[in-house]
């Protein structure tokens, strides 16, 4: 039998380096050894969102001469997407800015105020949500769709430079010139009601390296588009080619109480909620389908009705997503106006 004895020599910081962009669903750490005995971790944070600047710190308690802990999981409380459904026309925009924190590191002996400063952290941006299965791609719309002549598509990607333009060529042809500052996130919003296009139609929509196919449907009678939110508080557009329901309905509150030994109801509220029904028409291919249940984890959702965004919450839980024998997919969606 031999015991081995393991000795810290040295102070390392690693996990996390200056420059790093983190999803915080990944849940990333920062890791630190250390040879003082008795000691804890102290991680000062200045981390900037589109609306402030917040300070504060964390404290971590060293184990075995590590520490260790999670980077970035304020990212769902403090980062607040930008208004995007106040302009429909072609344009690249910024949907969200991620955190950007400036990370000071410490260690200290417990119970004393005397600190050791180890390394500082600059320009460490984090957003919500996991990393994308395609590099830097931070939307759930498949490269290729199908999509009524009129429907509007939005897709967002990271990048470490400006986009400089957006191209679209095929069945039209157009250049947009992207008159944005330097972010990390961008997404690229492309009106197809902006051309003249017929069913059959291909379009390819190509930004800072990204390119989506677009094939036109032949024209339905009415259109219905739905946007929400994804995980990294990105947006989603999908537009379906099927039937709109919208329900008026009335709701109250009532009280009851005792009046010369008789029971008497009187009405203190009286709500008029309104619901909405689309069907989405039927879906090309698996990858719409797909596409289409990222709603189902959508905390904001907005339906368009008369030209007009209005915000909603789902009235379902579940979207079956394969069924034997059935080949053609097409849904019917309910929802509630949020605000009544």
């Amino acid at each position: 039998t031999i015991q081995v004895l393991l000795t810290i020599n040295e102070s390392v910081l690693d996990g996390i380096e200056s420059g790093d962009f983190l999803f915080a669903d990944d849940r990333p750490k920062i890791r630190f050894t250390n040879t003082v005995p008795n000691s804890e971790l102290v991680l000062e944070y200045s981390t900037t969102t589109s609306e402030k600047i917040f300070a504060y710190s964390q404290i971590l308690p060293f184990f075995r001469g590590v520490a260790s802990g999670l980077i970035g999981q304020e990212a769902k409380n403090l980062i607040n997407p930008f208004t995007f459904l106040d302009n429909m026309s072609t344009r690249c925009f910024v949907p969200v800015q991620p955190l950007s924190m400036d990370i000071s590191v410490f260690d200290k002996v417990v119970n004393t105020t005397q600190r050791t400063s180890r390394a500082t952290l600059s320009l460490v941006r984090v957003i919500t949500g996991k990393t994308p299965k395609v590099e830097n791609w931070l939307s759930y719309m498949p490269t290729t769709i199908t999509a009524p002549k009129d429907a509007l598509v939005v897709f967002s990607f990271y990048s470490e430079d400006r986009p400089e333009e957006i191209e679209i060529t095929g069945a039209a042809t157009a250049t947009y010139t992207v008159p944005l500052l330097k972010r990390d996130v961008y997404s690229c919003l492309v009106n197809l009601a902006d051309f003249t296009l017929v069913a059959g139609n291909v379009v390819n929509i190509a930004c800072a390296g990204h390119t989506v196919t677009v094939n036109i449907a032949p024209v339905e009678p009415e259109h219905t588009k739905i946007a929400w939110l994804n995980e990294w508080n990105c947006p989603e557009i999908f537009t379906c080619k099927g039937m709109l329901t919208i329900t008026n309905e009335t709701s109250q509150t009532l009280a009851k109480y005792a009046e010369e030994g008789k029971e008497r109801s009187t009405v203190l509220e009286v709500l008029n909620p309104r619901t909405y029904s689309v069907y989405t028409g039927f879906l090309e291919t698996k990858e719409e389908v797909a596409w289409l249940h990222t709603i189902l984890e959508a905390k904001k959702i907005w339906i368009e009705v008369e030209g007009e965004f209005i915000e909603v919450v789902r009235d379902f839980k579940s979207l079956p997503l394969y069924e034997t024998r059935n080949l053609l997919d097409a849904y019917l969606l309910k929802f509630e106006k949020a605000v009544v």
